[in-house]
């Protein structure tokens, strides 16, 4: 461009005037510029070069140094399946002399197939395999595997980079071991049961045992925790000895075992367990006998370890409530009568919150002249869809979610507030369960029930069930004098049905017993009932006590337990249980007509 200028700017001097300039000169001096110029950008650009080759080839040379030098294991596979690069621990690995051993030869060829199987299309990115070794212990790999394209040739390849994890794996398989162990008896526990069946799953012809060991509590309390550890460990031998070797036994709680094998062997091992139980089991020189309860269940290929335990359970439960030592087999009866029982455990947590408990009171009346001198509170259900619903058939429910305890202090302020109205001033007899007198705070309880509703204390008598006072401690004892000593007065219900009654007169401070229906509805015709009543009645005279006669529907029972020595009788004869006003009415006296009235 300048000499084209130079040029330009001659010509047009020569064409404004007669005068020639000499250009040459110029472009000779502006070539010569020109050259300098360019020898020296070669020159420059050369040596720029120089270094950046320099620069690459030591930045290759450090990669390929870090590359062989890297702990993992690097193999680098084009799409062929021939090996392109690979480090120095990765010819280690595979048992080669050198990283140069394996370039340019086939993965599966230079690798074992396990290892190789990870280049293989549609392999995982990540993962962790074990490798067999000949002549040493297999070692676990943690990989992680990328494609990429390469830059030579376009194509892609894959880089597997692989390290050494086997003293993790270790720790976590010990770990896991552990954890589906049982230490106690080296048995599986819960976990390590459910793991086995599902591996299992769907093999047929199996079934699967539940065992309950019953009275370990009694057992504990009696010989011991250690003795108890140490029998837990000889049931669980015995019961893998009967079980079989084609069978699983495991610990899934504390007393409850599980067995899953044939359903042949695990149908005959009850009667075989329950023949080692029938000695007793002996553990660091000290004996003791154990029973069990068992639930049995015939598994189809498709039911889940979680269901089939379901199914066990409920049979087992079954078993238990029929006493000790029983067994039953699942059948789906007892599944529908499991979700009648939820189902009523919640209609009644319902109809706590909605205030459908409501109380009807039984009077009691004097043998000597029919007068009615107290009433029971008993307990009833309004349910909106059910009706008018008996405690036969909810209280047990009531006891098994823990209910029992809110509606029982429930029915004791409602008695109280009910006969501290009532127009003559008769006693009130309140049933107290079980959960109560375990809470522990009962008497405060009754304390309050009295002061909220001015009840005289001498009027409220709080009825006791032998099956209340199966733990006979000192907690209760103390829990029965304290109610005493507020003046409230105690009867023992259902007297005669346990195997300690008269060691509960004797132990706690009562002042009623009520002789059970049992031994009145056979009266006069029966001896038995006859010499029974009139036995306790004499124990009960000699001790100073009252006695109540339960369940009077007749005359003749009436006039047989007058004789006998009965003080009161309760009974359809003389009342029938009534809602609270209408019991109310039936205690006013009866208005006398104005003399002279129409």
């Amino acid at each position: 461009g300048l000499a084209i200028s130079i040029e330009a700017g001659a010509l047009f001097v020569q064409s404004v005037r007669p005068l020639a300039i000499a250009t040459g000169p110029w472009q000779v001096g502006l070539a010569g510029g020109l050259a300098a110029i360019v020898v020296r950008e070669i020159v420059e650009r050369r040596a720029l070069w120089r270094r950046a080759s320099r620069e690459t080839q030591e930045t290759r040379a450090l990669l390929d140094r870090v590359f062989a030098d890297s702990p993992s294991a690097i193999f680098v596979v084009d799409s062929d399946g021939v090996m392109r690069s690979a480090s120095d621990a990765a010819a280690r690995l595979v048992g080669r002399p050198d990283a140069a051993s394996l370039i340019g030869r086939p993965a599966r060829g230079a690798m074992p197939a396990t290892l190789a199987g990870a280049f293989a299309r549609g392999a995982p990115n990540s993962g962790t395999l074990w490798l067999d070794r000949p002549g040493a212990e297999p070692i676990a790999l943690e990989y992680m595997r990328s494609t990429s394209k390469s830059a030579v040739r376009g194509r892609d390849v894959v880089c597997l980079v692989v390290n050494d994890v086997t003293d993790r794996a270790l720790a976590e398989r010990r770990i896991r071991a552990m954890a589906l162990v049982d230490t106690a008896t080296g048995l599986p526990n819960r976990n390590g049961f459910l793991e086995r069946f599902e591996a299992a799953r769907g093999a047929s012809g199996r079934a699967l045992l539940l065992v309950d060991l019953d009275g370990v509590k009694e057992l504990n309390d009696r010989m011991g925790q250690a003795w108890v550890d140490g029998a837990l460990r000889r049931v669980a031998e015995a019961l893998r000895d009967l079980a079989g070797d084609g069978a699983t036994v495991a610990r899934i709680d504390g007393d409850e075992f599980a067995a899953l094998g044939p359903a042949v062997a695990m149908s005959a091992l009850p009667a075989r367990f329950a023949a080692f139980l029938a000695e007793p089991i002996e553990v660091a020189g000290r004996r003791g006998l154990a029973s069990a309860s068992y639930g049995y269940v015939a598994l189809d290929g498709a039911v889940a370890a979680e269901s089939a335990l379901r199914r066990a359970t409920i049979a087992l439960d079954a078993a238990k409530a029929g006493g000790r030592g029983g067994r039953r087999d699942y059948e789906p009866e007892l599944e529908a009568a499991i979700e009648a029982r939820d189902r009523l455990h919640r209609d009644l947590r319902r109809a706590l919150d909605r205030e459908e408990f409501e109380l009807h009171y039984q009077g009691q009346a004097s043998l000597a002249d029919g007068t009615i001198v107290a009433a029971e509170a008993l307990l009833r259900w309004r349910d909106p869809k059910r009706g008018l619903v008996q405690p036969g058939e909810f209280v047990a429910a009531l006891e098994e979610t823990g209910l029992i305890v809110q509606v029982g202090n429930w029915a004791l302020r409602r008695a109280c507030t009910d006969a501290a109205a009532w127009p003559r001033p008769i006693r009130v007899a309140v049933n107290v369960a079980a959960a109560q007198l375990a809470a522990g705070d009962y008497v405060a309880r009754v304390a309050e029930a009295l002061a909220a509703s001015g009840l005289d204390p001498a009027r409220l008598e709080i009825e006791i069930t032998e099956s209340a006072l199966v733990h006979d401690d000192d907690a209760l004892a103390v829990q029965f004098a304290r109610l005493r000593a507020t003046g409230v007065g105690l009867a023992i219900d259902d007297f005669g049905t346990g195997y300690s009654s008269l060691a509960y007169v004797k132990r706690f401070p009562v002042g009623k017993i009520k002789v059970d229906r049992a031994f009145v509805k056979d009266l006069p015709g029966d001896p038995e009932s006859v010499a029974i009543v009139q036995a306790v009645s004499a124990i009960a005279r000699a001790l100073g006590l009252k006695v109540t006669a339960e369940g009077v529907e007749t005359k003749e029972q009436a006039d047989a337990v007058r004789l006998l020595g009965c003080d009161d009788a309760q009974g359809f004869l003389f009342a029938r249980p009534l809602p609270a006003v209408a019991f109310a009415k039936s205690l006013a006296p009866v208005a006398t007509p104005a003399r002279g009235a129409a």
